[in-house]
């Protein structure tokens, strides 16, 4: 889940049935870069809404199965219930959320980020009182220390600067792939 999730306002919601609510819910949180492309997220959700019904209506019978011999009419309002509540949640997980090629990608890199700031800092800052450059004639073993830390340091921009890069040309991607399968490319 991206940690950009949208937080809906009554007005976007107004009017949408639950299934349709469920859907731009799942798209705001799970794929709010494909859902910000959409020119009309309402008429999106609400045929999506159309399409979950239908799928629901056809699969509910199939769930449900025959009337049992014996069973009490408690019992068969029960397993109908039960059939519907299934067929819910099988349009919900199947319909309603967006393609997984449309996700915006979860930003796992938080936890690593926050252990990497706090090594590097602790690195970075274990000689706080050197202003300048060590003398290597003088003191070698600080001087070796003062170099490794550098380095470390121009090694963790680099690897920043790489992570970065490749974060801007997974989100290109997925601008392309939510364009086309919204019917947006060129």
């Amino acid at each position: 889940m991206s940690s950009d999730a949208v937080e809906l306002t009554g007005e976007e919601l107004a009017g949408l049935g639950p299934l349709a609510r469920i859907a731009w819910q799942a798209w705001a949180e799970d794929a709010p870069t494909a859902l910000s492309l959409m020119p009309d997220p309402r008429a999106h959700f609400s045929m999506l809404e159309r399409e979950a019904e239908m799928e629901e209506d056809r699969i509910v019978p199939q769930l449900q199965g025959p009337d049992q011999p014996g069973e009490s009419t408690i019992e068969k309002a029960g397993r109908i219930r039960a059939a519907q509540s299934r067929a819910r949640e099988m349009v919900i997980a199947e319909m309603l959320r967006p393609p997984h090629q449309l996700q915006d990608p979860e930003d796992e890199d938080l936890d690593r980020r926050d252990v990497e700031a706090f090594t590097t800092g602790i690195s970075y800052y274990l000689l706080p009182w050197v202003t300048t450059a060590p003398d290597p004639v003088e003191d070698p073993d600080l001087w070796e220390e003062y170099q490794d830390r550098l380095v470390e340091k121009l090694d963790a921009q680099d690897q920043e600067r790489t992570r970065q890069q490749r974060r801007q040309q997974e989100r290109q991607a997925l601008i392309a792939r939510a364009r086309v399968y919204l019917g947006l490319s060129d």
